[in-house]
């Protein structure tokens, strides 16, 4: 099935984009690809929108929630963890209760790759060697955030742009990385660099959500 060929082994960058568009044409009445930027290198990054209601606006009422992985190129669990989430969804959708409610109650985002120029070379950084995990205005040590730096790489632009464009309607968003088991909370620092808790308005909430995903994980 094609749920199962994409758990089945890491793909690459075209045999990705491949596949994605294959996903739209088997599942096209709840997807659509939109390619938000590009890399260093000019390769696409690509994000899958799951949902009934296709969004040409932001008009619905709809929440919208990301799942972007591939932010390390050399971490790539996260291409397979979103595209099996999308392939379980198109699977299930009509006849799943959770998957059909993802599909009418929200509108999913799938970024499998953010960083293909990185997968491509095997490396954590992109086709510069910039670590894009680290290149976002950071909003504890910018007094003047959102304000950009002049240091952001086209990667990280392109999912600012991104996320500016969802605007409110944007309720929650992971990253998927690999090679550890943790979860990181927002915002989990301080303006003296150091370690010490930082909680925001949301951190019940946050800390919530984190603890459900932790035990829905299968022990290793």
């Amino acid at each position: 099935t094609p749920l199962s060929w994409v758990v089945s082994r890491y793909h690459d960058n075209e045999e990705l984009h491949v596949h994605m568009l294959d996903f739209v044409n088997r599942c096209g009445d709840i997807s659509r690809i939109v390619q938000i930027g590009s890399s260093v290198e000019g390769r696409p990054i690509e994000a899958l929108e799951i949902s009934n209601t296709l969004s040409q606006n932001l008009s619905d009422g709809k929440a919208h929630v990301k799942m972007i992985g591939g932010i390390h190129g050399d971490e790539v669990v996260g291409r397979i963890i979103s595209m099996g989430m999308a392939e379980w969804i198109c699977e299930n959708y009509k006849k799943d209760d959770l998957a059909k409610s993802i599909v009418r109650k929200l509108h999913l985002w799938i970024l499998p790759s953010m960083n293909p120029d990185g997968f491509e070379m095997k490396q954590r950084g992109n086709g510069k060697g910039v670590d894009l995990n680290r290149n976002f205005p950071d909003p504890i040590k910018w007094s003047k955030f959102p304000q950009l730096t002049g240091n952001e790489e086209p990667e990280t632009l392109a999912l600012m742009n991104y996320i500016d464009l969802l605007g409110d309607s944007l309720i929650g968003a992971t990253h998927l990385h690999g090679g550890a088991e943790v979860m990181v909370i927002p915002f989990d620092g301080n303006k003296s660099g150091k370690r010490a808790p930082n909680p925001t308005p949301d951190d019940k909430l946050i800390r919530y959500l984190g603890r459900r995903y932790v035990d829905a994980q299968p022990e290793i």
